[in-house]
């Protein structure tokens, strides 16, 4: 069965500049800092392009989990859409960021 939700979040930023902190790695370690999620392997740094993989290492409750997710569709300011290739998730594990231009806010 396929589950697909969609979640709007209203910003005070640029659609570009709120697509580049997306997919920033440093910002995602840093805002996940409680679950002591780093990247191991792969881009570990910066910011992901289409093709990039990261592989992430963490603790979500009590459970050490490693998985890899890849960049595999990159459209700059508009979307990305990242799949998670190995770990719990690797099977059904895509999810894809959208941000609206000016034109479709106005």
């Amino acid at each position: 069965m396929t589950v697909s939700f969609t979640c709007r979040t209203h910003i005070g930023m640029e659609p570009g500049e709120l697509f580049d902190l997306s997919r920033n790695v440093d910002a995602h370690v840093g805002s996940m800092a409680k679950s002591r999620e780093r990247a191991v392997a792969g881009v570990v740094s910066g910011l992901l392009s289409e093709g990039d993989e990261v592989t992430w290492q963490a603790w979500h409750f009590a459970v050490p989990l490693r998985m890899s997710s890849r960049i595999t569709r990159f459209r700059f300011p508009e979307s990305f859409t990242d799949e998670q290739v190995r770990g719990p998730f690797a099977s059904s594990g895509t999810c894809t960021s959208s941000f609206p231009t000016t034109a479709a806010r106005s």
